[in-house]
C-alpha cells in the first residue's frame, strides 16, 4: 500500500500556499492541487514550479471563486458578478436541470488550460468541496479527464471504521460517480486530516492504513489520500 499525503487549495490565499509549501519542504506532503480561481493562484503556481519533488494537480473549483471563462458564457454557473454559486445552490441547479452541460465542460477545460499556461501539467484532479463527485459534474469531468490524459482522479471513500454524516455522504457520492470515472485510476480510500478531532499525525494515518489493508483490499498500486492544509505555516 502507498499512502500519499496531499494538500488541497494551493493558491487559495498566500497563507495557504505558504503552509502547503512548508509542509512539503519540512513535512510529509508529497502532492498538492492548484486552485486557479483565486487572486493568488498564478503566484502559487510559480512558487510550486520551484519545488521539483512536489506533484501539482488541478483542484477544480465550481463553488468558491471566480469563473475563468467569460461569465456571459457560463451564466448557469455564476451569479450576476461572475462569481460561482455556493455548493447548495449549484447542487439544486444541477439536479433540476438548470446547469448547461456545455457551460460546465467549458469551465473545467478553461481551468485546466489556465493551469497549463502557468507551467503546471495537472495529471491528477480533485475539486473544491468534492463537486467532481456530484454525478452530473462527474459525467462531464470524467469525459474531459480522458480527453486530456489525466492519470488520476480522487475518490472520497473513507475507511470502514470512519463514520459520520460527511463520510457517509462522500462514500455515497463516490459510489454514484464510479461509472463516470471507470478506467481512471484513483485512491482506494480517503481521509481529511483537517476535519479529525483529535488531529491525526503521520503515524496515526499509517496505522489506520495498515489496519485497513485487508478489509479494504488495498494493494501497492492504490493511493491512500489524506488532506492537510496549514494556514500560514502553522
Amino acid at each position: 500500500m502507498t499512502i500519499v499525503v496531499t494538500a488541497d487549495d494551493l493558491g487559495l490565499s498566500p497563507g495557504v500556499t505558504k503552509g502547503i509549501l512548508e509542509s512539503h519542504r519540512r513535512g510529509i506532503v508529497r502532492s498538492t492541487s492548484l486552485i486557479v480561481t483565486a487572486d493568488s493562484s498564478a503566484e502559487a503556481a510559480a512558487q510550486a514550479r520551484m519545488e521539483p519533488d512536489l506533484e501539482v494537480g488541478l483542484h477544480i473549483d465550481l463553488v468558491g471563486g471566480w469563473a475563468v471563462s467569460d461569465p456571459a458564457a457560463v451564466r448557469t454557473l455564476v451569479d450576476d458578478d461572475g462569481r460561482f454559486l455556493g455548493l447548495a445552490e449549484l447542487t439544486r441547479r444541477l439536479f433540476s436541470g438548470r446547469v448547461r452541460v456545455g457551460e460546465l465542460a467549458a469551465e473545467v477545460r478553461a481551468q485546466s488550460a489556465l493551469a497549463r499556461s502557468w507551467g503546471i501539467l495537472p495529471l491528477a484532479w480533485d475539486s473544491h468541496r468534492h463537486v467532481h463527485l456530484i454525478p452530473p459534474v462527474a459525467r462531464v469531468v470524467g469525459r474531459i479527464a480522458r480527453d486530456e490524459g489525466v492519470r488520476w482522479v480522487r475518490r472520497a471513500r473513507s475507511p470502514r471504521a470512519w463514520t459520520g454524516p460527511k463520510e457517509a455522504a462522500l462514500r455515497a457520492a463516490t459510489f454514484m460517480s464510479a461509472l463516470a470515472y471507470r478506467g481512471i485510476p484513483g485512491n482506494r480510500w480517503y481521509i481529511d486530516i483537517t476535519s479529525q478531532r483529535p488531529s491525526l499525525d503521520a503515524a496515526s494515518v499509517a496505522l489506520l492504513a495498515a489496519s485497513n489493508s485487508s478489509t479494504s483490499r488495498c494493494n501497492a498500486t492504490n493511493r491512500g489520500d489524506a488532506r492537510t492544509v496549514s494556514e500560514g505555516g502553522t
